[in-house]
């Protein structure tokens, strides 16, 4: 499947360093979806969130949290263009 140039985009801007995932972007793969999956899991340890906040690194929670769900959002983006592959 030929990905659109706006999902292209945001998937590489959401993971900039990862190059595995650019080139299965490029190449159309469908481990796209298996790798933006993968990354909206997140299962902090309490104890180590709880030090985080004690600390004031909430800063630090929240963009971690929110890598995970940027990842959940590409991945649902991904699993609409898969209902659809067929009129790309």
């Amino acid at each position: 499947m030929k990905y659109p140039a706006d999902f292209i985009a945001a998937v590489k801007e959401a993971f900039p360093d990862w190059t595995e995932l650019h080139k299965a972007l490029e190449a159309g793969g469908e481990i796209v979806g298996r790798f933006l999956l993968d990354s909206s899991y997140w299962t902090p340890d309490p104890q180590e969130v709880a030090d985080m906040i004690d600390q004031g690194r909430v800063s630090e929670v929240r963009a971690e949290a929110q890598e995970h769900i940027t990842a959940d959002k590409l991945h649902d983006w991904w699993l609409q263009l898969m209902e659809h592959k067929d009129a790309c």
